[in-house]
């Protein structure tokens, strides 16, 4: 997947992670953990679209 779309996403979460950041008062454990929820989230999803990429490819490649 490209750099560019892998940052965005991430930054994305980073912003979440900013908004509920300002509505909940959290000490610095707490916002560590949520912060490495949101990105191990993020990576999760990144593995499932690579993977769903990767069937895509190989099923176009074996049809030609």
């Amino acid at each position: 997947m490209n750099l560019f779309i892998k940052s965005l996403f991430y930054t994305a979460a980073v912003l979440g992670y900013g908004y509920i950041k300002n509505y909940i008062e959290t000490n610095l454990l707490i916002d560590f953990i949520i912060l490495f929820i949101l990105i191990a989230i993020v990576s999760k999803l990144f593995d499932k679209a690579n993977k769903l990429i990767e069937k895509r490819t190989a099923s176009i490649s074996k049809a030609d």
